[in-house]
């Protein structure tokens, strides 16, 4: 981008100084000395014009210094403006790419958040998952059958009234051998 604004720059400044004159346009005080010159030649009258000619010469060289100094202070405005421009075009391209990569992280972050929150979502499911197998089971017969909810309910009665009674009968022997 600099070296496209260097080229530019260059360009702006040859087509200036090709485009405004190094040569200023001859005011009517320069030409009406001119005038007074020819005419006082043409009348011979030779000192008068010589002297007339110098005073045409000391005023076309005063607007000739006037001129270039006010060229060389219309390209200098021109090319500050020019330089100016391309100032803010290099900030506003820093702008847009900061931006891009503000909404970059932005989006990054955005997938992140959308990634865990699916992970989240998928151990959740799993271990919903996990518990519905392991409840139907633990309702399967000892045939790998299944069975109905009441008849689970009846079958763990069942079981935990036969280790109920295991154990108080266990308990029976065990103090009928120690007396």
């Amino acid at each position: 981008m600099v070296g496209k604004q260097r080229q530019e720059l260059e360009e702006f400044h040859d087509k200036l100084s090709a485009s405004i004159s190094t040569v200023p346009k001859p005011s009517t005080e320069l030409q009406s000395w001119i005038r007074k010159y020819r005419t006082l030649a043409k009348e011979e009258r030779y000192a008068e014009a010589a002297a007339a000619k110098h005073r045409a010469e000391e005023i076309h060289t005063a607007e000739t210094k006037h001129w270039a100094h006010v060229r060389a202070t219309r390209i200098a405005h021109l090319e500050s403006q020019l330089i100016a421009r391309h100032k803010k075009e290099r900030e506003m391209h820093a702008e847009r790419a900061q931006q891009a990569i503000k909404n970059a992280m932005d989006e990054r972050d955005r997938k992140l958040r959308l990634l865990a929150q699916n992970f989240i979502n998928t151990e959740k499911h799993a271990s919903n998952m996990h518990s519905i197998e392991l409840a139907r089971s633990l309702r399967r017969d000892h045939n790998g059958y299944s069975i109905s909810r009441k008849r689970f309910a009846q079958t763990q009665n069942m079981e935990s009234n036969a280790s109920s009674s295991r154990n108080a009968s266990s308990s029976i022997k065990a103090s009928s051998t120690t007396k």
